[in-house]
C-alpha cells in the first residue's frame, strides 16, 4: 500500500506539472505563430538563439509528446513545423504516421536560415526534419518499409502536391511501377529535375525527350541537370554533348560542374571516354591541372572500371586530398549519386 500510494503521489504530481506547464506552452506556440517564420539554428555556419528559436527550445522541453501531436495540427504553419521537428528529435513512434497525414499540407512556410528567406512546403520540412533525404542522429530513423511506403504515395496518390513529388525524385528509387507517372508529370512542363529520375529507367522510347533537352544552350543549372541525365543514363547519342562541353569544364569552372562532369564521363566506359580524359589531363592548364586530376580520380573511384585503371594510378594525390574529395562527393555533391 505504502508503494502505491507514492506511485499515486509521483503520478499526480507529474500530472500537475503538466497543467503547470500549459500556460507557458501555450504562451511559446502562440508567440511562435505571432512571428510567423521559420528560424533556424545556424548563422553563417555558426549556432545562433535567436528569440524564435529559443522558443522553440523551450517548447521542446515543456510540452508533452501529445502537445507536440497536437499542435502538428495547428493552424499555423510555423508551429505545425517547429512541433513536427521536436517530435522527431523524440523519435517518437507517431512521428511516421503525423508525417503521412501531413505529405497533403500544401501550405509553404517562410524560413529563415543565415540572411537568406526562402519558402517551402511544410510537407517539404517534414520531409527533411527526418531521414528520409539524409539521416542524421537527431532525427526520427524511417525504416525501409516507411521509407517504400513515403516513396509510393510521393509518386502514386494524386492528392498529392506535384512541387513536392518533384523536389523529392532525387532520392526515390526508381521502381518500375513509378515510370508512367513520372514520365506523365515530365510531360507536364518538361522539368529538368523531372527529366533525371526518368533517365534512370534507361528507357529507348525516351531518348528523343532527353536529346531535344541537350539541343538547348541552358544555363548553368540546365547544363548541371542534364549531366545528371547522362550520368543516369549514358546513352552513345549523349556522348557528343559531353565532347562539346569539355573546352568549357576546362577554361572555367563557374561553366559548369567539374566534378559532375567527369561522373557523366566515365559512365561510358569506352575507348573514346578514356580518350577523353587523357585529353584533359595532357592539355589542361598547370594551374587546373590539379583540380582536374582530384575531380577524375574521385568518378573513377567511385565509378571503377578496368578501362580506366591505369589512369587512376598515374594520378597521384595525398591522403588529406583524397579525404576532402570523398567529402565533397558524400556532402556538397548531394544527389550525385
Amino acid at each position: 500500500m505504502k508503494y502505491l500510494s507514492l506511485l499515486i503521489i509521483f503520478f499526480s504530481y507529474i500530472s500537475c506539472l503538466a497543467q503547470t506547464n500549459t500556460p507557458k506552452v501555450n504562451k511559446l506556440v502562440s508567440e511562435i505563430a505571432g512571428y510567423g517564420k521559420y528560424t533556424s539554428k545556424f548563422t553563417g555556419g555558426y549556432p545562433v538563439n535567436t528569440p524564435q528559436w529559443a522558443r522553440f527550445e523551450q517548447l521542446k522541453q515543456l510540452a508533452t509528446d501529445q502537445d507536440l501531436i497536437n499542435f502538428t495540427d495547428h493552424p499555423s504553419p510555423v508551429v505545425r513545423c517547429y512541433a513536427f521537428q521536436a517530435l522527431s528529435e523524440r523519435k517518437h513512434s507517431s512521428t511516421f504516421a503525423v508525417l503521412v497525414k501531413h505529405l497533403k499540407d500544401t501550405i509553404t512556410i517562410h524560413s529563415i536560415q543565415g540572411c537568406l528567406l526562402k519558402g517551402q512546403l511544410v510537407s517539404q520540412f517534414f520531409l527533411k526534419n527526418t531521414s528520409y533525404l539524409s539521416y542524421t542522429k537527431d532525427q526520427y530513423r524511417l525504416s525501409k518499409k516507411e521509407k517504400n511506403e513515403i516513396d509510393s504515395l510521393l509518386i502514386l496518390d494524386p492528392q498529392i502536391n506535384p512541387r513536392l513529388t518533384k523536389s523529392m525524385l532525387g532520392v526515390i528509387s526508381p521502381k518500375e511501377q513509378y515510370y508512367t507517372n513520372i514520365k506523365q508529370l515530365y510531360l507536364q512542363d518538361k522539368s529538368l529535375r523531372v527529366l533525371v529520375a526518368l533517365a534512370s529507367y534507361q528507357k529507348e522510347s525516351d531518348k528523343a525527350l532527353i536529346l531535344e533537352q541537350l539541343k538547348t544552350k541552358g544555363t548553368f543549372r540546365d547544363r548541371w541537370a542534364l549531366l545528371k541525365v547522362i550520368k543516369n543514363y549514358p546513352a552513345p547519342e549523349f556522348f557528343p554533348y559531353l565532347r562539346k562541353l569539355l573546352p568549357q569544364s576546362r577554361k572555367n569552372k563557374r561553366l559548369i560542374p567539374p566534378l559532375l562532369f567527369y561522373t557523366a564521363l566515365v559512365q561510358y566506359k569506352t575507348q573514346e571516354s578514356k580518350e577523353l580524359i587523357q585529353y584533359v589531363l595532357k592539355n589542361s592548364f598547370k594551374e587546373d591541372l590539379e583540380g582536374h586530376q582530384g575531380y577524375i580520380w574521385l568518378a573513377i573511384t567511385k565509378y571503377p572500371h578496368p578501362i580506366y585503371k591505369a589512369i587512376k594510378k598515374s594520378i597521384k594525390l595525398d591522403k588529406e586530398t583524397k579525404r576532402d574529395l570523398l567529402y565533397e562527393f558524400e556532402h556538397t555533391m548531394y544527389g550525385i549519386k
